[in-house]
């Protein structure tokens, strides 16, 4: 068969013919050919799918928006090295959430499908996939270097906690970076449209939720349920994890950002950080054993011919991919900044202090002598 050959044109590929011809005259049919090679063997085709994405990523914000401008991805692109903030801030929407999404349902698929030979299927989107998650790193200078990961790595991890010390790279943190990148989604689109844009964007994980709901218990039926009724079943079910998954992330919220918990007080103690991520590390392991224990004692049901581990799986993900579209929708159409997604629940801060001079005033329902 010929498996998706055709969308080797859309690597790229169909355009080496042009340049095999040109250095085949220029320079011999065997210098030729090898400088083809060296060419493909440099990434050429991965970088084409790059550019590629760019352009595509900001021509759709500039017909939404209005807000065309020049971005620069081929000349001097890989003449000055950039910090994995920076390659961040600028390629993780257009490439990378995309990219990693794309290689998450690829390799669902491939520990699900019977197909004896699905990667010959496939190997075109892992090409693509692949191509927009690496390129962003593969052609810029000095990405291997191990020197320059580390220090790459430690900013872009200060930058995801909000201490990152130089706040005009990508906005000086994840969450400033975030609201930039959302304000023209929530300020110049009505909520019909940003409805559209969050079905849009959610299709991938609406479908995945649809798909482990039918496929829940495979082609076993559930004794006592009617075949009609069984999607109707799964969905409740699916629905009750999700609400479990959603209070067990308000807990994991509440408690990262309790006192003892919160990264506030410990910045002024770079040395115990290492103490802070062990703590925070324990507090989610404790919520993903709440989590595993709920399951097992209030959802798990023992189906003959299904495997537990799979009906499992089958759940996890049909719960995350609905949470994750909901607080999406919550996020785009409320106008919620993800990072104070639950304050309502937080206690109210303390008043300041007044200043020098000014009698504090008293609390609410006590009386003057």
């Amino acid at each position: 068969g010929y498996y998706n050959s055709i969308y080797a044109v859309q690597l790229g590929l169909l355009t080496v013919l042009p340049l095999f011809l040109k250095m085949t005259v220029d320079r011999g049919l065997r210098d030729g050919f090898e400088y083809t090679m060296s060419t493909l063997l440099q990434g050429s085709w991965a970088f084409n799918v790059f550019t590629m994405a760019t352009k595509g990523y900001n021509y759709m914000r500039a017909l939404i928006f209005g807000q065309a401008q020049y971005i620069g991805t081929e000349r001097g692109y890989v003449l000055q090295n950039a910090s994995m903030v920076v390659l961040y801030g600028l390629y993780a929407k257009s490439h990378l959430y995309q990219g990693f999404e794309l290689i998450f349902y690829l390799l669902i698929f491939h520990a699900q499908t019977s197909l004896p030979k699905s990667i010959l299927y496939t190997w075109s989107v892992w090409m693509f996939a692949g191509s927009v998650v690496i390129a962003p790193w593969w052609f810029s200078p000095q990405a291997t270097n191990l020197f320059w990961m580390q220090h790459s790595w430690t900013d872009w991890r200060r930058w995801i906690d909000g201490n990152f010390n130089n706040p005009r790279v990508s906005n000086g943190s994840w969450s400033n970076w975030h609201a930039t990148m959302m304000g023209n989604w929530r300020e110049m689109l009505s909520p019909w449209y940003k409805l559209a844009v969050t079905c849009t964007s959610g299709c991938g994980r609406i479908m995945l939720a649809l798909v482990c709901i039918a496929a829940l218990h495979g082609n076993i039926l559930i004794d006592g349920v009617a075949q009609t009724a069984q999607f109707d079943v799964n969905a409740l079910r699916m629905a009750g994890c999700a609400g479990a998954m959603l209070a067990i992330l308000v807990l994991c919220y509440l408690a990262m950002r309790s006192k003892a918990l919160a990264r506030g007080p410990w910045l002024a103690f770079p040395e115990q950080l290492w103490k802070l991520s062990v703590y925070r590390g324990a507090v989610r392991a404790l919520l993903l054993l709440l989590w595993l224990g709920f399951y097992a004692v209030f959802m798990h049901e023992e189906v003959e011919g299904v495997k537990s581990e799979r009906t499992f799986l089958m759940t996890t993900l049909g719960s995350g991919c609905m949470l994750s579209v909901l607080i999406e929708s919550w996020v785009m159409i409320g106008n919620r900044d993800i990072n104070h997604i639950f304050d309502f629940l937080m206690p109210p801060p303390p008043p300041p202090p007044p200043p020098e001079g000014v009698e504090a005033p008293p609390p609410p329902g006590t009386r003057r002598s």
